[in-house]
């Protein structure tokens, strides 16, 4: 839908928000211990917060550029990233979006496909790095983007 029409529909991803704190609260249900259950249920507040973050941040862009930068969308793909894989693997998938859509924009710029102030569909970006991130784990990304990610470091 992002790439077509630039809209992500809802039911999609807060059916994905659901599913994704469903995943990670299923084993601790499961296994009968509910003491442990609070963990996975923090997947639901870095939802919550991822939506707000990304939410804010599109909202600043947009009266710093005075035109829409981010959509509330992506804002609404970042809950269901977190959900699934946690403010960690977050912080991974939005910086290889930003590493991935820049790249995708340079060569679309140098190529003449794009012009200047063209629309991306940022969460096809965001989906490809999700499903990179999923299926590879955090720790691999950990080792190649280390270099990418210096606020670790302060």
């Amino acid at each position: 839908f992002d790439i077509k029409y630039f809209w992500l529909p809802d039911s999609l991803t807060f059916s994905g928000v659901i599913i994704g704190i469903l995943i990670n609260t299923l084993p601790f249900i499961l296994s009968l211990d509910y003491y442990k259950l609070i963990t996975p249920l923090s997947y639901l507040l870095y939802s919550i917060c991822a939506y707000f973050v990304i939410a804010s941040i599109a909202f600043l862009l947009e009266k710093i550029l005075n035109k829409p930068a981010i959509g509330l969308g992506d804002a609404k793909l970042s809950a269901m990233v977190s959900s699934w894989l946690g403010l960690e693997g977050l912080e991974l998938v939005l910086m290889l979006t930003i590493l991935t859509s820049g790249l995708f924009c340079i060569l679309g710029l140098l190529s003449g496909i794009y012009k200047r102030g063209s629309i991306i569909p940022l969460g096809s970006f965001i989906c490809l790095s999700f499903v990179a991130v999923w299926c590879l784990g955090n720790n691999f990304f950990l080792d190649i983007l280390d270099r990418f990610l210096w606020w670790r470091y302060l």
